[in-house]
């Protein structure tokens, strides 16, 4: 049937190739129509698939094994003299509320109010409320390893911080302690040269440390100017428990045979072997627990937890460890037993409850206990008393991979990959404690035009801080798993995409309250679906890119169909293809629109109906195409009563027998102006009709990237990951043969799009040309971008619009830097050795050659794994390292250490907002690093105001600029803080009213620089209630609220 169409005169304004008032900054962080699926949580990663990928990031270049405990030692030791950096401060983006693995809790024994935790790879903290809040050791940092792995403390308060790890592999830089509560440190003598000691115990009333090291068990006692060997078994020492009163120790040695002393350590008798009452050799791992008191024999109980990957068995002593009994055997996945799945070599934890030498608990994924509930031999039950993957707020919840506890009295710390748990009554409620506690360890990063950030965290999924939560420093969780690689899009900051391990890949279109997963769909035969553990076709760390561009150069369009009259000259904000972005343009002819249209009667018709003798249906028959059925009928038109015809009707072509004949009338509208008419069939009045549209260039362009291992090593891409309403997202592989098994790989396009640079982990960099000049409006997009579309079986044809080259820098290449200005210029970071960084300044040529750039510390140079050149001045480097951050600003002749907060503490990914405030970015030149182990940090000392740019506020003006003005803790009982951003440098005076409109209290800093800002407010002479918080800085002012409580 034909519809209501314009049928006569022009009806289209062509736009394509001029765009007359185009604003690249105008969009909207509109939201998505996407709606929440489920999202398994209910499967844990494998710990080994995380060391692999850790040990990648170690090797040594000249003997391609994992480089050695001694020359971390020497790197160590050449970092710490290095100078400071003047250039660049960092100051930390959170999360305050997250935390991360955590090995080692102490609960000093001056006052149980004040709790050390550290990180396994970010440093000491203290609480001093119980774990109500955290608050970072800044004297440790200055002077010892972030790579915390123990603590202990003497009954006098010296506090003891062991450092290293053999799950990790990282190395230490000995045992520290304290004797002031933390104000400064003291290096045990000899163990600055240790590889690790990753326990320590120290009887709470005796002046002697016990350690584990790789040569046996070794003690200190206090004042002594070295340490004491220990006589037992041969081989190193792996695990360390004591009584209190230190009577009873117990250790692993060599193949984690169980030795035992209960005369206070001065001889030990070996207690393992297969016979009665003995303990088994032969696990990968053991751990000990010791009664907090003696049993109902006066005697202490002993307990070990061996384990491989699951259970092996479970042992008791209840006379000072001189016999020992199984109370349970080896057990795993998938029976009910299921206390490690798959990961005992990697989290499990065993403590003595305080009140009963015969209850335990027992951490590997949840929190377990066991009680003793028969005598000769010892026997009892288990049970399951929290769940890692319930909400956070559940009081059964417990983070997943469990490695410490320690006890005040009846109440429980538990120390595990997402930071602090806390438990009055284990039995009862557990709750995470971490605020200010950032350990949070991340992979990759993203980060806003707005100044938010995200990141993909070890065992605690994506996390997202928009800066609008309780605190500035909070973040909220956007998808679970392990979080990798992730993107924020510039264009509209409300779109996300986050992945979880083995090739699992989301996005959301509303800020991360729904998530879906986005994946190429389907992927040929014989490839394992994304988030197929162990898969070869996803590797662990899941990997994703994505580029966008303003493009004017773009082949695509829009087309724009007005819903009201527009006069020439009228600036509209049209929508982009690009969800939640608008199109500036101005119009070069009007656009008419009719809400209600009526006939104009001089163009009515008269026209023929018929009755269909089969069914007795009126048919207007002007609306539909027909013809006489063979040739029997009258042949004429219209048709006679008795003819038999076929009409072409919406639902298909039906045969119509003519009863009889009618007339109707056909109406018609005229819009004088264009000369067009509007056939508006049998009806008279008809509304919303637009009579004319404008098609117009759509510059919002982007390359969304996912690497599968299939092929050599493929990048599938998609040029609508931001369309979110897109009926196809058009997947292809953009490349082949990229290698690539680790999932350690990088990516960087040029600003344009039409260089992209791939490393995989080896040698090689592949270079894709011509994939920004690819447009999905072209008819052959699919066969110029791509190898072979989803779905479809690989075929040997490559792309016909793009071409790959690879070329050979040398060394193992961890990360690229792309100079924004100039695809010529890139910059590769090859890990570990002298020259480590190297230059090109003709990448995009047939055979690039590269220099190599100043080592930041000669041979001893800390291992580089990502490299940002500055946007404005390319003398000006920044390098993600094993040791931190460090920055050159004369093109790598002179180093400096910027990591103030993290230092020590390795950083994976470094990025920097590059855009300009003409291109609608409010952090131009901001550097943010993603550390593994101190969460996200930014630095604003390369930052640019809208009056660095074009004489200054053009495109923005300073009343467009998002001051971010946000206070925090809101509501607060006390002080409160107040976050925002500065414009430009600039006096600020803030205002604080009350609800009756009077000044209360009034704060004038004095020439602050431009970029984030905090101010406190002081509340102890403030009442309970509501206050009004004006900010005054030259033009730029903004207003908040907070509540006293």
């Amino acid at each position: 049937m034909k519809r209501n169409n314009v049928i006569i005169g022009s009806v289209g304004i062509v736009a394509t190739a001029a765009l007359f008032a185009v604003s690249p900054w105008r969009s909207a962080d509109s939201e998505g129509t996407y709606t929440q699926e489920a999202f398994s949580s209910l499967t844990e990663k494998s710990a080994d698939d995380a060391r692999l990928w850790l040990d990648r990031k170690y090797l040594d270049p000249e003997t391609g094994e994992r480089i050695s405990d001694k020359k971390l030692r020497q790197i160590d030791a050449a970092v710490s003299q290095m100078e400071k950096s003047r250039a660049v401060t960092f100051i930390e983006q959170g999360p305050d509320n997250i935390g991360g693995r955590t090995r080692a809790i102490q609960v000093d024994v001056t006052n149980n109010d004040i709790v050390w935790a550290g990180g396994v790879s970010g440093g000491l903290f203290k609480s001093l409320n119980g774990a109500n809040s955290w608050d970072r050791v800044d004297s440790y940092e200055l002077l010892c390893s972030p790579f915390i792995s123990s603590m202990a403390q003497f009954t006098n308060g010296t506090l003891f911080v062991a450092t290293g790890s053999n799950q990790e592999g990282w190395g230490g830089d000995g045992v520290w302690y304290t004797q002031d509560a933390g104000q400064s440190w003291t290096v045990v003598p000899g163990t600055a040269s240790l590889p690790s000691v990753t326990e320590i115990v120290a009887p709470s009333n005796g002046t002697t440390l016990w350690l584990t090291t790789t040569s046996g068990l070794r003690k200190w006692d206090f004042g002594a100017t070295s340490l004491t060997p220990v006589t037992t078994g041969a081989g190193g020492c792996n695990s360390l428990a004591c009584s209190p009163n230190g009577q009873v120790i117990v250790a692993a040695i060599g193949s984690n045979k169980t030795y035992v002393s209960s005369d206070f350590g001065a001889s030990f008798t070996d207690k393992s072997g297969s016979g009665a009452g003995l303990v088994p050799t032969g696990s990968g791992r053991i751990e000990y627990a010791v009664s907090h008191s003696v049993n109902s024999s006066g005697n202490y109980s002993v307990y070990a937890v061996r384990t491989n990957s699951n259970l092996m068995g479970m042992n008791v002593s209840h006379d000072n460890g001189n016999t020992w009994s199984q109370f349970i055997g080896s057990s795993g996945t998938p029976s009910n037993l299921d206390i490690y799945r798959n990961q005992g070599g990697y989290n499990s934890i065993v403590s003595v409850t305080p009140q009963n030498a015969e209850k335990i608990l027992v951490g590997g994924i949840d929190i377990w206990k066991w009680e003793q509930t028969a005598n000769n031999p010892p026997a009892g039950g288990f049970e399951k008393l929290s769940q890692w993957f319930l909400n956070p707020s559940s009081s059964k919840y417990v983070h997943a991979d469990n490695h410490e506890m320690k006890w005040a009295g009846n109440k429980l710390y538990i120390g595990n990959d997402g930071g602090i748990g806390v438990s009055y009554d284990p039995e009862d409620a557990f709750f995470p404690a971490n605020r200010g506690y950032n350990v949070t360890q991340f992979y990759g990063i993203a980060f806003d035009k707005n100044g938010g950030v995200m990141g993909g965290a070890q065992d605690n999924g994506t996390l997202h801080n928009d800066h609008q939560l309780s605190t500035f420093l909070e973040f909220t969780e956007v998808s679970g798993g392990d979080g990798f690689q992730c993107e924020i899009s510039f264009f509209n900051p409300k779109v996300l995409f986050t992945t979880s391990q083995f090739g699992s890949g989301m996005r959301s279109g509303d800020g991360g309250t729904t998530v879906d997963e986005f994946v190429p769909n389907p992927l040929p035969a014989g490839y394992d679906p994304f988030g197929t553990d162990g898969s070869p076709n996803h590797p662990f760390h899941t990997n994703i890119f994505l580029a966008e561009y303003y493009d004017l150069n773009s082949e695509d369009s829009v087309t724009y169909i007005p819903d009201a009259n527009h006069a020439t000259g009228e600036t509209l904000l049209i929508a982009s293809l690009a969800s939640g972005d608008s199109i500036s343009y101005t119009l070069t002819s009007p656009l008419y629109y009719d809400d209600t249209l009526n006939y104009t009667s001089s163009l009515s018709v008269l026209e023929t109906s018929i009755v269909n003798e089969i069914n007795g249906q009126t048919i207007f028959l002007d609306l539909f195409s027909w013809v006489h059925l063979g040739t029997s009928g009258s042949g004429l038109v219209p048709p006679i009563v008795g003819d038999s015809i076929l009409v072409d009707f919406e639902s298909g072509t039906d045969t119509v027998v003519v009863l009889s004949l009618g007339t109707y009338t056909h109406y018609y509208a005229q819009n004088v102006a264009l000369g067009a008419v509007y056939d508006m069939e049998v009806d008279s009045v008809i509304y919303g009709v637009a009579w004319n549209n404008v098609t117009i260039q759509d510059p919002y362009q982007s390359w969304y990237l996912m690497y599968v291992n299939a092929n050599g090593g493929e990048l599938w891409g998609t040029r609508n990951a931001l369309r979110l309403s897109a009926p196809d997202q058009q997947w292809g592989v953009i490349v082949q043969g990229i290698g690539g098994n680790f999932g350690d790989l990088d990516v960087e396009f040029s600003r344009d799009l039409n260089n992209l640079y791939i490393t995989t982990g080896g040698s090689v960099i592949t270079r894709v040309d011509g994939l920004g000049s690819t447009y999905t409006s072209s008819a052959t997009f699919m066969e110029d971008a791509f190898w072979h579309q989803a779905g479809v079986p690989s075929v040997s044809t490559p792309p016909n619009a793009t071409t790959k080259m690879t070329f050979n820098p040398g060394g193992t290449i961890d990360g690229i830097g792309v100079n924004p200005a100039d695809a010529d210029d890139i910059v590769i970071v090859t890990g570990f050795g002298a020259n480590s960084i190297k230059r090109s300044a003709n990448a995009t040529s047939a055979a690039p050659t590269f220099t190599n750039v100043g080592s930041i510390a000669g041979s001893s140079s800390p291992g580089t794994y990502d490299v940002i050149i500055d946007r404005e001045d390319p003398l000006i480097l920044v390098v993600g390292t094993s040791s931190g951050v460090f920055v050159t600003e004369d093109g790598g002749a002179s180093w400096e250490d910027g990591s103030i907060g993290f230092c020590g503490t390795p950083v994976y990914e470094v990025r920097q907002s590059w855009r300009s405030w003409d291109d609608g970015n409010f952090r131009p030149g901001e550097i943010y690093v993603g550390t593994f182990g101190r969460g996200i940090w930014s630095t604003s000392s390369y930052l640019s105001t809208n009056d660095d740019y074009n004489g200054g506020n053009n495109g923005t003006s300073i009343e467009e600029f998002d001051t971010n003005l946000f206070p925090y803790p809101n509501p607060t009982s006390a002080s409160t803080s107040l976050s925002f951003e500065l414009a430009n440098t600039s006096d600020v005076t803030i205002q604080v009213y009350n609800l009756s409109g009077r000044l209360v209290k009034s704060i004038s800093k004095k020439n602050l620089s431009q970029g984030s800002q905090v101010i406190d407010i002081k509340g102890a002479d403030l009442a309970t209630g509501t206050y009004i918080v004006k900010m005054f800085a030259g033009k730029q002012q903004a207003t908040t609220k907070f509540v006293k409580m």
